[in-house]
């Protein structure tokens, strides 16, 4: 009876991690093994590997474990267990130890601000003039990841003896628009690169969405003083 009580039943787990038929010790070991081990961070394609200790987290206490083991073991071989052997057989029940994991969120949150954030957040970018030519580069969207999200994510990654790999919630937003400000140089360059010596070239321009206007006027690769006169009227 005293075997087979003791016997962890299949099924059981501490911390999650399944422990069929393995002492004390060797549990504990390999949490540590785990915990210690880094956990895997995708930001897009980007791959970051970060162990909790590289925040100076201390996640679990694993010295709890072999009390923990000894008290459900003794609820399998209670006298009232004994007595119900006597008519049938044992059929104990799978077990889960639940050990307390502390993820600082405080600590994931400076980090990905500090390291990640920089990194490989970037804002969308206006289509820019190419001044040594016609025409626009193309404009870039940008993206920002969720640090809310990440933080929750990271620190469960943490504390999981099984699921150890997050991938970051990223928002992306499209390019805006060429914007008169960037017309301007584009215009500036084209400008420089046909105009004679001498020669007064002037562009008025008005946006029909917004109103704004643009007028440049230009002598020698020099802004001079506009000439022309117009209204959005």
């Amino acid at each position: 009876f005293m075997a087979h009580c003791a016997a962890t039943p299949v099924g059981s787990t501490v911390a999650g991690y399944p422990i069929e038929g393995l002492s004390a010790e060797t549990i504990e070991s390999s949490l540590n093994a785990i915990y210690d081990a880094p956990i895997q961070i995708f930001y897009e394609d980007n791959e970051i590997q970060l162990r909790a200790k590289d925040l100076g987290l201390e996640l679990i206490d694993t010295s709890v474990i072999a009390p923990r083991m000894k008290e459900a073991a003794g609820t399998q071989c209670s006298a009232k267990s004994f007595l119900r052997s006597i008519f049938s057989p044992i059929q104990n029940q799978p077990f889960a130890i639940d050990i307390p994991c502390h993820a600082d969120d405080a600590a994931i949150r400076q980090w990905l601000k500090t390291e990640i954030k920089p990194r490989y957040d970037t804002s969308p970018v206006a289509p820019q003039p190419n001044t040594q030519g016609i025409g626009f580069y193309p404009g870039q969207s940008g993206r920002e990841m969720n640090i809310d999200a990440a933080v929750n994510e990271i620190a469960a990654a943490f504390c999981s003896a099984s699921e150890r790999t997050v991938k970051i919630l990223v928002n992306t937003s499209e390019a805006p628009a060429a914007d008169l400000e960037n017309l301007a140089i584009q215009i500036r360059a084209i400008i420089d690169q046909y105009q004679d010596s001498g020669q007064i070239t002037e562009v008025a321009l008005i946006d029909p969405k917004t109103d704004k206007t643009l007028d440049i006027a230009r002598c020698d690769r020099q802004d001079i003083t506009p000439e022309i006169s117009f209204t959005a009227a």
